[in-house]
C-alpha cells in the first residue's frame, strides 16, 4: 500500500525544492522572485500530486492551502505552462523543481531509495520538518555506512 503526499507535505517540498520558507510563498508578498515562485510551486503541487488511482489535487484545496482564491490558483498554473514554452530561464527552474519533487514524492509513496545526492538533502530537509519520508532500513544503513567512515577515518 502506498503512501500520499498531503498538500501540506507537497508545500514544503515545493518550498524546499525553491528554497522559499512556506511563510514566503503563502504570504502576500507580490516581488517577482516570490511571486514566480509561488506560480511555480502552485503548478507542481496540482501537476504532479497525483498517485495512480488519485486524481489532481483541486485548485480550491490549492487555494487553501495558500490562502488564495481557487481562480488565482488556476491563473497561476496557465501562467506557468505559458511561460514554460517561451522563457528559458524559466523552464530551467521549473524542470528542476519538478525533477526533485517526482523524486521526493516517488520514495515517499513507495519508500523506495534516493537515487542521488540531492534527494538524500531533500529528504534529510523533510526529515527536519518532521515528516518520515524513507525506509527505516536505509537509515540504519546510512548510520553504519557514517559509522564504518569515522572509523576507517
Amino acid at each position: 500500500m502506498s503512501k500520499k503526499l498531503s498538500p501540506r507535505v507537497l508545500l514544503d517540498v515545493a518550498c524546499q525544492c525553491l528554497g522559499r520558507t512556506a511563510e514566503e510563498l503563502i504570504g502576500r508578498d507580490r516581488r517577482q522572485a516570490i511571486a514566480e515562485d509561488r506560480q511555480i510551486a502552485m503548478f507542481v503541487i496540482r501537476e504532479y500530486s497525483r498517485g495512480r488511482w488519485q486524481d489532481k489535487i483541486p485548485f480550491t484545496q490549492i487555494a487553501r492551502l495558500f490562502d488564495r482564491n481557487h481562480a488565482t490558483v488556476m491563473y497561476a498554473y496557465r501562467t506557468a505552462e505559458d511561460r514554460y514554452s517561451v522563457d528559458k530561464h524559466y523552464q530551467r527552474k521549473l524542470n528542476k523543481v519538478i525533477k526533485e519533487f517526482l523524486i521526493i514524492k516517488e520514495v515517499y509513496e513507495t519508500d523506495s531509495l534516493p537515487r542521488d545526492e540531492q534527494a538524500y538533502k531533500s529528504m534529510e530537509y523533510l526529515r527536519s520538518k518532521g515528516y518520515i519520508v524513507y525506509p527505516v532500513k536505509y537509515m540504519e544503513n546510512k548510520l553504519k555506512d557514517k559509522l564504518v567512515d569515522t572509523v576507517r577515518v
